[in-house]
């Protein structure tokens, strides 16, 4: 499900994570990710997050269920068509509201998805008719806010939504999110209880400055008789990039307020913290458990979001 479930989020401020390393020696465990041409797919996702502040705790879920079909091998990868087929959002808060407006548009549309050997998608084939829909949901959830704010506060929204529209083919395979998650375990070639570090540079939709992050993979066990292999994922995005990040945000919202801005973000820290727990068997995923904790203090107010994800890939079996 592309991560456009989180841009409203992105409204109060998002992003971060953390890693470490080590290294064994051995050779690499598994079999390679190379699902059958012309299977079928169910992947079922449930997203919570727990928003504290002030004292105060609020909750939203987004739950959906999508279908995925490996239509051809190509000579980078997968050609993978990709539709969610339902879509439940439950939540009180108006953040809830506006992220089932701009989901919507998006069910039972199509993504013909160019995926690496990884299973990553990398562009998407149909890109008008996917922004299509993005569009939409944009400009439905704009006129939702017109209804109930200024048209300053609705034209700064539709800014913010704008910016965080994929505007190619490329842009928009990012935000196929769940398939991303799944190839991260896929293909690890790792032997059991080594550590692989990385790092990875992400674009930011608000200015030219990048947000970087440190990652870390590691193969945690290893069944031969049925296949199964358990790894974890740890990431953490740069406190400096991501404090950034959420300051350019802000100013794009309000710009009249980037003196004051600047002012607060002196005197605030941002942390966030990844983790994802892989089960993969015979070389796909199968399940994907993932915590990030994002915490930003400024003077003696401190902001939580807790979020937990998971992810299940099961065969697509017809309904009767």
């Amino acid at each position: 499900m592309p991560r456009f479930d989180r841009v409203v989020c992105l409204l109060g401020v998002h992003l971060v994570t953390l890693a470490a390393a080590a290294s064994a020696s051995a050779d690499p465990l598994g079999a390679n990710y190379d699902p059958p041409i012309g299977s079928q797919w169910t992947l079922h996702s449930q997203w919570r997050e727990d928003d504290t502040r002030i004292g105060k705790t609020t909750t939203m879920t987004v739950t959906y269920t999508a279908q995925f079909t490996i239509e051809e091998k190509t000579p980078g990868g997968f050609r993978i068509s990709y539709v969610m087929r339902d879509l439940d959002i439950q939540g009180s808060t108006s953040q809830a509201a506006l992220s089932k407006i701009l989901l919507q548009p998006q069910i039972g549309v199509v993504a013909q998805i160019d995926a690496d050997q990884n299973g990553k998608p990398v562009r998407v084939e149909n890109f008008p008719e996917v922004q299509a829909a993005y569009q939409k949901g944009v400009a439905d959830a704009v006129a939702a806010i017109a209804a109930h704010a200024s048209p300053e506060s609705a034209s700064k929204a539709r800014a913010i939504l704008d910016a965080n529209t994929p505007q190619d083919a490329e842009k928009a395979a990012e935000k196929v999110d769940d398939l991303s998650l799944l190839s991260l375990a896929q293909n690890a070639g790792l032997s059991l209880n080594e550590v692989r570090s990385g790092s990875q540079i992400s674009s930011s939709p608000f200015s030219a400055e990048p947000i970087s992050t440190t990652t870390s993979l590691s193969l945690t066990s290893n069944d031969v008789a049925s296949g199964k292999q358990m790894l974890v994922r740890t990431e953490t995005y740069d406190p400096i990039a991501l404090k950034r990040y959420a300051l350019d945000a802000f100013k794009k919202l309000s710009p009249d307020a980037a003196a004051k801005m600047d002012e607060i973000a002196a005197q605030m820290s941002t942390t966030r913290v990844d983790r994802a727990e892989f089960t993969v068997e015979r070389g796909m995923t199968t399940g994907v458990a993932e915590d990030t904790t994002l915490e930003i203090k400024e003077a003696d107010l401190t902001m939580t979001k807790r979020q937990r994800k998971e992810v299940t890939v099961t065969p697509w079996r017809p309904t009767p």
